[in-house]
């Protein structure tokens, strides 16, 4: 890595790499792309936002007895229900541990997160009985705004206003950097179910769209709480990222600058690695492609136990 001036920042061997983020208006030569590609080394491009653009990445794995059982297990629809429904499951109950372990903080008091705790349990009880993916929709989407009401709460500074969970474009610091925990977590778990031979834009939960990794979005459901949401959280009320860090762009909404964007991939390794992230997807991942390959009846869905 290179200043302005030609002096070296740092000297990275790609071996140490899983990917490498590139964001805004930042060049990288063909050589130096080719030595990562050739080490398996994801490049990922991000605009300033926190938009993905693009990644490239080595080939495609060559397993396509796997894709072939995974078009053939996604065209039955109850199939796709019941995985659906698994990962809906597990990151309702994931949603439920963060409010139990969490401590107290901001307006969010003991008595709120255990009565929301509570709703989120019946919400995920309830799935038992969802019969088509319309339902579901519905019950994760009243399950994702309670979750949501009670986690805006959690916040110390009294300048943090999250008053539901947004997209595009994010309209305060909380979702902002939620929204690029998540692009990060989605570039992150596309390469390694591609890495599988996996197609990653084949899902169960998310339905097919051009350029959505669906496979990859729908395997992240449970990891969104334990990983990005606490995470987030754990950011703000430490004040290591504070709502002056982040400054409005030309789409609407608020971004965080550059050096809140250094602040926040400088913890993000750390927080991969905390919570053995890389491991725990691979169990998952592993555990679908015994299902696909008629080696197992069930895939191994993470929950969190509090730890």
């Amino acid at each position: 890595m290179w200043t302005e001036e030609g002096g070296c920042l740092a000297k990275v061997a790609p071996s140490g790499l899983q990917a490498l983020y590139i964001v805004g208006n930042v060049q990288i030569s063909t050589q130096a792309l080719c030595e990562l590609l050739k080490a398996g080394v994801s490049v990922v491009y991000l605009s300033r936002n926190g938009r993905l653009l693009g990644a490239m990445r080595s080939p495609l794995s060559r397993n396509i007895l796997l894709r072939r059982s995974q078009y053939a297990r996604e065209a039955n629809s109850e199939f796709q229900l019941k995985m659906a429904k698994a990962v809906i499951h597990a990151k309702i109950l994931n949603c439920v541990t963060l409010l139990k372990t969490a401590r107290s903080s901001g307006l969010a008091t003991d008595e709120l997160r255990s009565e929301t705790a509570s709703k989120l349990v019946e919400f995920a009880k309830s799935l038992q009985n969802v019969k088509s993916s319309e339902s579901l929709l519905g019950v994760e989407g009243s399950a994702a705004k309670c979750y949501w009401a009670t986690y805006g709460k959690m916040f110390r500074d009294d300048a943090i206003r999250m008053k539901g969970r947004a997209l595009r474009p994010p309209p305060d610091p909380v979702n902002a950097a939620l929204s690029f925990g998540y692009v990060l977590l989605t570039s992150k778990f596309t390469s390694l179910i591609e890495g599988y031979g996996f197609d990653p834009y084949l899902g169960f939960y998310h339905k097919p769209a051009y350029g959505r990794p669906s496979l990859a979005l729908d395997l992240l459901e449970p990891f969104r709480p334990y990983i990005v949401d606490r995470f987030v959280k754990r950011l703000f009320n430490l004040r290591i990222l504070r709502t002056d860090d982040f400054e409005p762009h030309d789409e609407g909404g608020v971004r965080m600058s550059q050096e809140a964007l250094r602040t926040f991939f400088y913890h993000w390794d750390k927080n991969l690695t905390a919570t053995d992230a890389t491991d725990r997807f691979n169990t998952l991942a592993d555990s679908l492609r015994k299902v696909f390959a008629d080696e197992a009846d069930e895939p191994h869905i993470f929950t969190w136990d509090g730890r």
